[in-house]
């Protein structure tokens, strides 16, 4: 039924709980080739690309 699945892996303890179940899953749907992509969120910045410089204005 399916030829390729895709497991979402982000390094954490569950990471283990869906390699599992998608093993099964491939097995029950015909052997379907398993691919792990593993997500690493990247930090949040504040931008300051184009941030302007308010001057003369007191920040309120």
């Amino acid at each position: 039924m399916f030829k390729n699945m895709m497991v979402q892996l982000d390094g954490t303890v569950e990471d283990e709980t869906r390699i599992l179940h998608a093993e099964a899953s491939s097995s029950r749907f015909g052997n379907a080739r398993l691919t792990g992509l593993y997500i690493n969120p990247l930090p949040e910045y504040p931008c300051v690309m184009g941030a302007r410089r308010v001057t003369g204005t007191s920040a309120r």
